[in-house]
C-alpha cells in the first residue's frame, strides 16, 4: 500500500510537471489589436483614406451634374416634343447607371488596393510571430479572441517588437 502511495505521488507529480511544461509551450496573441497598431497598417489606411476621399469628391460632383441635368430636363419637358421627352427620360437613366456603375467600380478599386497593401503587412506579421515562437520555444500561438481562457503568455507586444524590427 506504501508503494501505492509513493507510485501515485511520483505520478501525479510527472503528470503535474508535464503539464506545467505543456503550458510553456503555448502563447496566444491579439492579432487584431497587433494589426491595427502597426505603422504599416496606419499608413495603408490613411492611402486608402485619401484614395476614398478622392472617389467621393469626384462621384459627388458626377451626381450633382446629373441631379442638375435631371432639373433642367424637368423644366425644359414643356417645350420639347414627346418623343424628345422620352429620349431626354432613357438619356437620364443611363446617366444614373453610369453613376451607380462608377460607385461600385470605386468600392472595388478601394477594396482591392486595400487588399493589395495588406497582403505584404499580414505576410511579415506571420513571419514576426513565427520568429517570436521560434525564440519562445512555444509550439502553438492561438489567437487571443477565439480564446474563452487564457492562462498562456501573451505575446502580443513581443510579435509587435519584432515586426518593426523586420524593415
Amino acid at each position: 500500500m506504501k508503494q501505492f502511495k509513493s507510485f501515485l505521488i511520483v505520478a501525479v507529480m510527472v503528470l503535474g510537471f508535464g503539464a506545467t511544461a505543456q503550458a510553456q509551450k503555448l502563447a496566444y496573441i491579439n492579432y487584431d489589436k497587433i494589426l491595427t497598431e502597426l505603422s504599416d497598417t496606419k499608413n495603408m489606411t490613411s492611402q486608402l483614406e485619401q484614395l476614398s476621399k478622392s472617389y467621393q469628391d469626384e462621384l459627388e460632383q458626377k451626381g450633382k451634374a446629373l441631379e442638375a441635368k435631371g432639373k433642367r430636363y424637368e423644366s425644359e419637358a414643356v417645350t420639347k416634343t414627346e418623343a424628345e421627352n422620352q429620349q431626354r427620360a432613357v438619356e437620364f437613366q443611363n446617366d444614373q447607371r453610369a453613376l451607380q456603375e462608377a460607385v461600385m467600380a470605386a468600392e472595388k478599386d478601394i477594396a482591392s488596393r486595400r487588399n493589395a497593401l495588406l497582403k505584404p503587412i499580414v505576410e511579415k506579421l506571420n513571419k514576426a510571430i513565427e520568429a517570436v515562437a521560434k525564440e519562445k520555444g512555444l509550439e502553438y500561438v492561438l489567437e487571443k479572441t477565439t480564446l474563452h481562457y487564457a492562462a498562456g503568455e501573451d505575446i502580443s507586444a513581443a510579435v509587435t517588437a519584432k515586426y518593426n524590427q523586420m524593415k
